[in-house]
């Protein structure tokens, strides 16, 4: 748990296990080098975005989460107005989304 092989980790088991840990729970995953978790992100359990502990495939681009939320958004109505689904482009995800 995770299942190792489905997430895609890697086989050098020392790029988050250390030989030195008494079990293998010592994990040292560095989160931040594949999606930093900042602002509310930082805040969520693994699971929120990690469903059924699927770790491959999660979305590492906003509106790969966010779609429902961009798609209803109507003040003011994103996709009438063709704003981009780049939402870093206006949003900060170290604040709220407004």
């Amino acid at each position: 748990t995770p299942n190792h092989a489905a997430a895609g980790f890697p086989t050098t088991c020392e790029s988050c296990h250390r030989a030195t840990d008494q079990t293998w729970r010592g994990q040292s995953f560095n989160h931040s080098s594949i999606f930093p978790l900042v602002g509310l992100h930082a805040q969520q359990t693994c699971a929120s975005c990690h469903k059924n502990n699927v770790f491959r495939g999660t979305p590492r681009d906003c509106v790969g989460c966010h779609r429902e939320a961009y798609t209803r958004t109507t003040t003011p109505n994103h996709v009438a107005a063709g704003f981009s689904q780049a939402c870093e482009t206006c949003h900060k995800s170290t604040r709220s989304w407004d």
